[in-house]
């Protein structure tokens, strides 16, 4: 069952809210509905991304990452693609 909030917007944000729901052809509670979704994906998305980020070897991986940017020594993704695809095409299939 749905339940009923009242919220208190400044006046700018309630121009957005305007704007954004004439222009999707969506009530205003849709646009507020999508959006609470869209924040509650990105917060999960942000808990995820901080797992990992907390774990010692991938932020080690991240700062050799950086690091070698810095020294110019990375190759660019598409001399690794073609460097895959030659050795899968030397390799003997079974």
């Amino acid at each position: 069952m749905a339940k009923k909030v009242k919220i208190m917007l400044d006046e700018e944000t309630y121009r957005l809210l305007e704007t954004l729901a004439h222009s999707r052809v969506e009530n205003k509670s849709s646009v507020v509905r999508g959006a609470l979704w869209c924040f509650a994906e990105r917060e999960k998305t942000e808990r995820v991304l901080g797992g990992i980020l907390a774990q010692r070897h991938a932020r080690e991986a991240m700062k050799a990452g950086i690091a070698a940017r810095a020294a110019g020594r990375l190759v660019p993704h598409e001399r690794v693609i073609q460097r895959i695809r030659r050795r899968a095409s030397r390799s003997p299939r079974t």
